[in-house]
């Protein structure tokens, strides 16, 4: 088979500004010598077979070994080794299982703070209760201390201090004791019957007044018995003295708490009632009119709707009032005038 190749002498030198036209390799090339006839051709064997010639032709040239860093292909005539797993998936596994234990650990600990805050909220209502009962206990020791101190010298207003190292100190002289029981004689005088009294008398008065004014009847004429109505309405009022400041100059002041029906509301919303019923039977009295009798059915029609009423709308209510005292010799008095004005905003008597 005939070779070719370009010429290219490598003894040659070449001047770059003499040479000639270079040989390009699109050149004609320059035919070898032929070679010899008598050289027969190399049968080849088929790629693979073991009997088979190289297609190369026979020279000096070594394939390289294969060394320690390089790749050894895999033989195909032995077992195929064992392909490891992928690091993806291990990596996967190793999440995935992370993720789980994760959870049940979340799960233990959200189990863990739930008990811990039943057995801290537990605790705090126990200790919370225990904690309550002593300031209770305490408080009322103290108040017993303070009520036998004060119920000794007869006079129960809570006149005193605290050194602030637990002792209560009475700070109500001989005067302020001497006052405040002229004070609780007044008032026991005036509570302690409903049904007689100065005190029950003006709340009888005070109903037959406001009947008057809104309609037109008094209590009598409408069948109301007046002196019943205030021994009901007083019943149940009290109260309690609170302090009592007395001077040298002859002049004092006590203050106390009340509790009681509030009369002038009872009326206003009994009177709702007794206006309705007046109105439906002909029985309202105009201006410049003379009220009509009512017969004694209607009387006693009156006097039960009346005080149906009265006790719907009673209830205690609290007031803050307070009195003067004046001093005449050794002997302490209220002051009635300033008494009137206390018991009329205490009862509701306006």
């Amino acid at each position: 088979m005939p070779r070719f190749r370009f010429s290219n002498a490598p003894d040659s030198q070449i001047d770059p500004f003499n040479a000639g036209d270079p040989i390009m390799p699109g050149d004609e090339p320059e035919w070898l010598d032929e070679e010899p006839a008598d050289e027969e051709e190399t049968p080849y064997a088929p790629h693979g077979e073991k009997d088979g010639e190289p297609h190369k032709v026979s020279d000096d040239y070594r394939a390289p070994t294969t060394r320690g860093h390089g790749y050894d292909a895999p033989s195909i005539e032995e077992a195929p080794t064992p392909r490891a797993p992928s690091l993806g998936q291990q990596w996967q596994r190793t999440a995935e299982g992370a993720r789980r234990a994760q959870g049940r650990s979340r799960k233990r600990t959200t189990l863990g703070c739930v008990v811990a805050l039943a057995v801290a909220v537990t605790l705090f209502g126990v200790v919370g209760d225990l904690l309550v009962s002593c300031v209770s206990l305490v408080t009322e020791t103290v108040a017993d201390g303070v009520d036998a101190v004060f119920f000794e010298n007869g006079v129960t207003f809570d006149d005193y201090v605290s050194d602030g190292g637990g002792d209560w100190r009475d700070t109500a002289d001989e005067l302020d004791l001497a006052a405040g029981e002229a004070v609780e004689q007044r008032l026991n005088e005036l509570l302690a019957d409903p049904a007689a009294g100065s005190l029950h008398d003006r709340a009888a008065t005070y109903l037959d007044e406001e009947l008057q004014s809104w309609e037109g009847y008094t209590a009598a004429e409408l069948g109301i018995d007046a002196d019943a109505w205030a021994t009901w309405a007083l019943t149940g009022a009290t109260y309690e003295l609170s302090s009592v400041y007395a001077y040298d100059d002859g002049t004092g002041s006590a203050y106390f708490d009340t509790e009681a029906r509030n009369l002038n509301s009872i009326i206003s919303e009994a009177d709702t009632e007794l206006y309705d019923y007046l109105s439906e039977h002909g029985l309202s009295v105009r201006d410049g009119e003379e009220p009509a009798p009512l017969s004694e059915e209607q009387r006693a029609e009156v006097a039960a709707l009346w005080q149906d009423a009265c006790e719907r709308a009673a209830s205690l209510e609290g007031a803050f009032v307070s009195v003067e005292l004046a001093r005449v010799g050794e002997t302490w008095t209220v002051d009635e005038e300033s008494l009137d004005e206390a018991l009329e905003s205490a009862l509701g008597l306006y």
